[in-house]
């Protein structure tokens, strides 16, 4: 901006916190591509007077996000409901899905290719995906069960997502998953499978820590994963598992 001393003026100024001098600049000055980014980088709040044409440039919006996290509120609608644009700028910063249109936050393909990048997106699908049973099946087979974060309570205590869940993350299914679970026998049965036994004592209610079957998948899913590691573990098995076909 050195060879145009009226826009390295209202530079200073920004630089100074004067909002006014950016305020009262020409929409021509305002509009500028350069002189804009570089105001933005002195002040955050300076996007807010950006022009309207800025405001909806694709490159300008994704290159002013990168310093402020909240310059997608002044986007233009054009690209908050734009899928390409969304998802380039939830690439760089996923907060930046709170301001996507509420078309695309109930999107179930544009939603579910953001949640296999983070599983924070899910924070940002509309309510009605979040009780889409189909939709948070597909969002834990993409991620895994800590987009069980997010869901509506009723699918929390849907059998078949946190079933799906464990498949994927087992800590995170028990943890978000309904407590009625750590008391179902067949899913616990399932976690120990999943957990080489660890959910026995972290996430097992107190009424199945004893049951003989659920001991004895946790140990025998323990032993499971000690022989993978070290084969001549088995020597020092009990006879039950020397005797099992798949250690």
């Amino acid at each position: 901006m050195n060879d145009n001393p009226e826009r390295s003026s209202i530079l200073k100024r920004v630089g100074r916190g004067d909002w006014q001098a950016l305020k009262n600049a020409g929409l021509e000055t305002r509009s500028d591509h350069e002189f804009m980014l570089e105001a933005i980088g002195l002040q955050k709040w300076a996007l807010r007077y950006a022009g309207p044409a800025l405001k909806a440039d694709w490159k300008f919006m994704l290159s002013a996000a990168v310093s402020n996290r909240l310059a997608l509120e002044y986007a233009g609608n054009n690209l908050l409901g734009n899928g390409e644009f969304m998802f380039a700028a939830f690439v760089q910063d996923w907060f930046s899905l709170e301001h996507a249109s509420i078309d695309l936050k109930n999107n179930p393909a544009f939603m579910l290719d953001c949640v296999r990048r983070n599983f924070l997106a899910m924070q940002h699908a509309s309510e009605e995906l979040k009780c889409d049973p189909e939709f948070v099946l597909d969002a834990i087979k993409a991620e895994g069960g800590l987009v069980l974060m997010f869901v509506a309570d009723n699918l929390r205590e849907d059998r078949n997502v946190c079933i799906e869940a464990i498949k994927h993350n087992w800590r995170a299914a028990l943890e978000w998953s309904s407590p009625c679970f750590r008391s179902d026998k067949d899913i616990m049965l399932l976690a120990m499978k999943y957990s080489h036994g660890s959910a026995l004592e972290m996430y097992t209610s107190e009424g199945l820590k004893g049951d003989l079957d659920i001991v004895h998948a946790a140990e025998r899913s323990a032993m499971l994963e000690t022989v993978r590691g070290d084969g001549n573990a088995i020597c020092k098995a009990s006879r039950i598992f020397k005797e099992d076909p798949e250690i």
